[in-house]
C-alpha cells in the first residue's frame, strides 16, 4: 500500500474497533483532518517497530557483503551501514556456522573474549554490537586469521510504504492502537493492540 492507503486502512481500522463512535466525528478533529495528522506523525515510528519485531522470514533483508578489518588473528570488525536497524546474520569465509544472535558490549560473554580458552571459534562464533562515535560495528570472534568474505544480513530502517506487504496490516493495527491510546479510549486500543499480535505473528 502507498502512504493514502495505508491511512485509510488505519482510519478504518479505528472505526471497527472503537468503542465510541463519537470520538471520529467530534468537532475539534476538524472531520478528521487531525486524525490524519495523528497518524502521520506515528506511522513511520510504528514501521520501525514492526521491523524490529517482525519474524524474520516476513522481511527483506539487506545485505553487506565485504572484508573485516582484522583486530587480530582470532577478531575484528565490520562497520554496519547508517540504515541499520536490526541484525540477522554474520557468517566469515571460514566460519562452519553463522552469528544469529549479538550480544551486548561490556557483557560477561564479550569480556571472556579476552580468554584464549574462551574466545569464539570458527564452529562457536561470537558477536557483538559496538558503538563508536562514527557508528555502530560488529565485532566478531572465531576467525582463523581469515578476515575475507564476510556476508552480514540485516533489516534496515524504512517508511512505513516500504514495509513488506506481509506485515502492512500489522503496521495498520499498530496506528490504530497508538492513535485510540492517544485519544483516551482504552478499550479500543486494547482491541487494536490484540489484533496487532495476531497479525504480527501469523
Amino acid at each position: 500500500m502507498n502512504r493514502s492507503s495505508l491511512i485509510s486502512s488505519i482510519r478504518a481500522k479505528i472505526d471497527e474497533v472503537s468503542t465510541g463512535s463519537e470520538i471520529l466525528v467530534d468537532v475539534s478533529f476538524g472531520e478528521g483532518k487531525n486524525i490524519d495528522i495523528l497518524i502521520e506523525n506515528i506511522l513511520d515510528e510504528s514501521a520501525l517497530e514492526v521491523l524490529s519485531i517482525a519474524p524474520v522470514h516476513k522481511l527483506s533483508l539487506s545485505v553487506i557483503s565485504t572484508d573485516g578489518t582484522g583486530i587480530d588473528s582470532n577478531s575484528g570488525e565490520i562497520k554496519l551501514n547508517s540504515d541499520y536497524l536490526r541484525f540477522v546474520s554474520l557468517k566469515m569465509g571460514d566460519f562452519t556456522r553463522a552469528i544469529t544472535q549479538l550480544v551486548p558490549e561490556g557483557s560477561p560473554i564479550e569480556k571472556r573474549q579476552n580468554n584464549p580458552y574462551y574466545r569464539g571459534t570458527v564452529d562457536r562464533p561470537i558477536g557483538v554490537l559496538v558503538v563508536k562515535n562514527d557508528g555502530n560495528y560488529v565485532r566478531y570472534y572465531g576467525v582463523n586469521n581469515n578476515h575475507s568474505s564476510a556476508k552480514l544480513m540485516y533489516i534496515k530502517k524504512d517508511v512505513a510504504e516500504n514495509v513488506p506487504a506481509s506485515c502492512q496490516q500489522a503496521l495498520c493495527w499498530l496506528c490504530a492502537s497508538k492513535i485510540l491510546a492517544i485519544m483516551g479510549d482504552v478499550n479500543g486500543a486494547k482491541a487494536a493492540e490484540s489484533f496487532f499480535t495476531q497479525n504480527i505473528s501469523i
